[in-house]
């Protein structure tokens, strides 16, 4: 008991222990001659149905502790029937209740646990095919750990990636794979579809392999004194660009936008777009002398450098700048977008396209959401590749593991504040992850047709590197399928929806 009492303190449920009947989950007793019964542990999810069908006379409450989460070191799910005193006490705890259903809290540890071995497997895919992609490692981890692509099991994985420890690595894959495997068996019991976790514990078999520390790009970037732009012209009013240009004058064309701009945005879908707008309708000619044109959509590489290119043979002394954005319509509107930034220190007037890029990712006070990347023009859009690698996939894996939450029976939102504070914690669950709860398709902080064109350049960046990328292949096949069913203007988050063929509604009405 005095260890029992202990996990339970921990918890700030130690009065339990002075009220109730409590014992081990682990004890060989299966029948109960009391009115209620709490059991403290990590009992197999079948011998929990055992001992439920064999005490009907007995209300049976079960506290499973979880992992050591983000902010607090001791965490449990509880589910059950408890006594009315226990009940009071569970309440006052803090901990997340899970409903009556006494197998909830055990199936709960599965699923936190399966979705942290996903986000593992998410987490070793973007990595190699960054080291294929030539990014600055190193700098590629500070961007990501803490932006929209950011997750506990890349933050768990990558500081050993970047330091060639490959061992530690393995160890890692090894229980994301035993993770896996317990979050498919519980999928497979209630038939329910799971393809994202079934293909990253085939992934997870593969071992890292020798591994090089990841090297430092020498490149040393001068800093930058901020410069009051004379005008500033913004192409692309969508669900990112309406909030980041508000504050501005409508102009009457593109020509009229551009007219003796010395900074010119473009955020606009891909570069086909940006062609049309600076050359097919001029604006090129119209920009100002020097100017710089920052490209925030997020294009391919080899489309930035060919812009560029284009842009030098007619105008020598205007500037692309690659400067892909990432952080929804959320932080567009409040100037604390994450900007991945290549070319800037080569443009003429760099004070002045600093000064708005710093007022679109940095007005918050969040100085390392503008990115400086060595290396050129193309290698912002490199960086940005990852982000949306890893962004792209989480929302895929948030919607397979809420949609698992509601097949189960738990309450969607007290499961996914307990997923929040552990292991499985991505910045899309925080996110999207509440769209989902929300039902929200309409109006989209980021259409699904947008995730169509980003995962296709992964996967498609991917095939010219020569670098498997399976998952990012897989969840870019589900964006597609949303879209050719009608949801390609809905929030991205809708792809959770797919499931509801299924007659799972992750949906919470409140």
């Amino acid at each position: 008991m005095s260890h029992l009492k202990e996990t339970l303190t921990a918890l700030n449920l130690g009065r339990l222990a002075d009220t109730e009947h409590v014992m081990a989950s682990q004890s060989a007793v299966h029948h109960f001659d009391v009115p209620y019964v709490v059991l403290v542990g990590t009992p197999r999810i079948k011998a929990i149905a055992h001992i439920a069908a064999a005490n009907p006379q007995t209300g049976i409450g079960l506290i499973v502790p979880l992992k050591r989460g983000r902010e607090e070191e001791h965490r449990a799910a509880v589910s059950g029937v408890f006594s009315e005193t226990a009940h009071k006490i569970v309440d006052a705890s803090g901990v997340v209740y899970l409903g009556p259903k006494v197998a909830a809290a055990a199936q709960f540890k599965v699923v936190e646990e399966a979705m942290w071995g996903a986000n593992t497997m998410i987490a070793r895919e973007t990595y190699m095919l960054a080291v294929k992609n030539g990014v600055d490692l190193n700098l590629l981890y500070g961007a990501l750990a803490n932006g929209a692509a950011g997750s506990q099991a890349l933050r768990d994985l990558w500081p050993s990636l970047l330091v060639g420890g490959s061992f530690k690595a393995d160890e890692q894959l090894a229980i994301a794979h035993q993770a896996l495997e317990a979050g498919l068996e519980l999928a497979g019991n209630e038939v329910f579809y799971a393809p994202l976790m079934g293909l990253a514990k085939q992934e997870a078999v593969t071992p890292m392999g020798k591994l090089r520390p990841a090297v430092e790009d020498n490149a040393k970037l001068e800093d930058i004194t901020p410069e009051e732009p004379n005008k500033v012209g913004f192409v692309g009013l969508g669900a990112m660009g309406r909030p980041m240009s508000l504050g501005g004058k409508v102009a009457d064309n593109v020509l009229d936008c551009a007219k003796g701009c010395d900074v010119f945005l473009l955020i606009v879908v891909n570069a086909a777009q940006i062609e049309d707008i600076l050359f097919a309708q001029a604006a090129l000619t119209a920009l100002a002398e020097d100017a710089t044109v920052l490209v925030m959509a997020t294009v391919p590489s080899s489309e930035i450098r060919r812009l560029s290119e284009r842009i030098a043979n007619i105008r020598p002394d205007v500037s692309l700048v690659d400067c892909p954005v990432s952080g929804g319509t959320p932080r567009a509107a409040t100037g604390d977008l994450m900007v991945f930034c290549g070319g800037l220190d080569q443009s003429a007037t760099k004070g002045k396209a600093y000064r708005v890029l710093r007022l679109l990712s940095s007005s918050q006070g969040n100085e390392h959401h503008l990115v400086r990347v060595p290396g050129g023009v193309g290698r912002g859009s490199a960086v940005k590749l990852s982000n949306q690698h890893l962004a792209g996939t989480h929302i895929s894996c948030v919607a397979e593991i809420q949609a698992l939450v509601a097949k189960l029976g738990m309450p969607g939102r007290a499961a996914h504040r307990l997923l929040m504070g552990g292991p499985g914690w991505c910045w899309v669950l925080g996110h999207r992850g509440v769209s989902m709860l929300n039902g929200l398709t309409q109006p989209a902080t980021s259409a699904v047709t947008i995730f169509v064109k980003d995962m296709g350049i992964v996967v498609a960046e991917a095939g010219v590197l020569r670098e498997r990328c399976p998952l990012a292949a897989l969840v870019q096949q589900q964006y597609v399928f949303a879209k050719s069913l009608g949801w390609g203007n809905d929030d991205d988050s809708g792809l959770v929806r797919v499931w509801k063929f299924a007659d799972i509604d992750v949906a919470v009405v409140e």
